[in-house]
């Protein structure tokens, strides 16, 4: 074959220009059902009368405030660890004390990287049978909570 026939290249310039006005109705669509997501995400309340957007803000409010207080812990834990000799930290209680204040920066680490993101998804295979997907949140994660005092 020297040179696209006059039919089939034609027919290529149809095709093309089909799929860019499919392509620009679902960019329009998107935008429209972005919008209805909102909504819906706005109405949907829990008990105490938060919506999603609300929930969301209050996870990470309530994730900032533990990171703060796990620092001031750690923060005053170190202190008393500095400011106890080198034989008591190299004694059996030191090493007890520093072992307790890791874990205390473990939890606070481990919730630091615990950023919650929610994604919604289109399974485009699936159209007719709830395309739209939201991904599972992981409720219940166990994190390990230092004990009270480091002697426990």
């Amino acid at each position: 074959m020297r040179q696209i026939s006059k039919s089939d290249y034609l027919e290529i310039h149809q095709r093309l220009e089909a799929l860019t006005k499919l392509r620009a109705d679902a960019v329009s669509m998107t935008e429209s059902i972005n919008k209805k997501i909102q909504v819906i995400l706005d109405e949907e309340v829990n008990e105490q009368g938060q919506n999603f957007p609300d929930v969301m803000e209050s996870i990470d409010s309530e994730r900032d405030s533990l990171l703060t207080l796990l620092s001031d812990i750690y923060g005053e834990a170190e202190t008393y660890y500095d400011e106890r000799s080198d034989k008591w930290r190299d004694s059996d209680k030191g090493e007890e004390y520093q072992g307790w204040m890791e874990s205390i920066q473990t939890l606070a680490n481990n919730h630091e990287a615990d950023e919650l993101q929610v994604d919604f998804h289109v399974n485009k295979d699936n159209l007719s049978n709830g395309a739209l997907e939201i991904e599972a949140i992981e409720v219940e994660r166990h994190f390990d909570i230092p004990n009270q005092s480091p002697n426990e």
